[in-house]
């Protein structure tokens, strides 16, 4: 008789079991805010992205969308958090190029390929780079012999070792033969503080972020990093005209732990995808040189290997160099 109503028991909680499963999986979301990791400190590109995006996700969303900044050895830090969250959806995360920089630089804790549910890459655009007014340079040819003539002499600022920022102007020095001192920091804002107040002389960052400081005329704009010239900047070359062959593009996408349930990645994908097509949102992008690519989970994590792979490459240069 106990045998029996222990196997009753069993059948019915096996049962409830599963109905519960299938209504977690199919209950409301979301029903709480949800946070956002930025793995930068505030006042660079991947910062001005996520905040412009987080109130119109939000009102989609129904919920507050929380901007959480944590800055750190190049974007590891905070995206070692994300990768440690809870794969509920109530903490994803915003990453740039930098993203698969790290994970040619570092030996990570995480897969960056694999312990990751890719969500949607959302934007490519130029690293610019600017130097200080105060330099006489005013193009990438007056950049190289500047740098060539004073090995060593002339300080760049990146968002950490192993950013994308630093390995791009690794890129530049191994192609222009050239040879600049690195000053890594905590994010691409604070860099863009020391820049305008001398400290360093060099930085490349996401338009988003340099263009209100170029327009105000506090940094000085000489050259993009894509192959094309940028439609918020048509009058600066792009470096590649004066180095042929150089190219690194900046890129933004959303992911969260691994294991994110599917139905919501699929929110957040349709939200997505909404907001970047809002005439206000689209005119912001359009001025900042931002391209919306809207590319499906699989397609940004094969960016992200191939990322991997390139960075990988101009590291192992670098080191034949030096």
């Amino acid at each position: 008789m106990f045998n029996r109503i222990l196997q009753c028991l069993m059948t019915v909680y096996i049962a409830c079991s599963g109905f519960g499963a299938a209504c977690a999986a199919g209950e409301e979301y979301p029903a709480r805010p949800v946070r956002l990791i930025v793995p930068f400190a505030p006042g660079g590109s991947t910062d001005v992205i996520g905040r412009a995006l987080a109130q119109k996700l939000a009102d989609g969303l129904g919920t507050s969308v929380v901007v959480d900044n944590r800055g750190g050895g190049g974007g590891v830090a905070g995206t070692e958090l994300a990768i440690r969250a809870p794969a509920d959806g109530y903490t994803l995360i915003l990453v740039s190029g930098s993203y698969a920089a790290n994970a040619a630089m570092y030996t990570l804790a995480y897969d960056p390929v694999t312990d990751i549910s890719p969500v949607m890459l959302v934007y490519e655009t130029a690293y610019l780079a600017t130097v200080h007014p105060g330099l006489k340079i005013t193009s990438p040819k007056e950049l190289i012999a500047y740098a060539s003539a004073k090995p060593g002499g002339l300080n760049y600022g990146s968002a950490g070792n192993g950013s994308l920022a630093h390995l791009a102007t690794e890129l530049f020095d191994l192609m222009a033969r050239s040879k600049m001192t690195h000053v890594p920091y905590r994010g691409t804002g604070p860099a863009i503080t020391d820049l305008i107040s001398g400290q360093i002389q060099l930085l490349l960052g996401g338009v988003p972020g340099l263009i209100p400081h170029v327009k105000s005329n506090r940094i000085r704009a000489i050259g993009v990093t894509t192959l094309r010239r940028t439609r918020a900047l048509p009058d600066i070359p792009s470096i590649s005209e004066t180095l042929p062959g150089y190219e690194a593009s900046l890129w933004f996408g959303f992911w969260g732990p691994k294991g994110l349930p599917g139905h919501v990645a699929e929110r957040w994908r349709t939200e997505l995808q909404r907001v970047v097509r809002l005439p206000d949102i689209q005119e912001r992008a359009n001025a900042e040189g931002l391209d919306a690519v809207v590319q499906a989970p699989e397609e940004f994590r094969r960016v992200i290997q191939r990322d991997i792979l390139k960075w990988r490459e101009v590291l192992k240069r670098t080191a034949r160099s030096g």
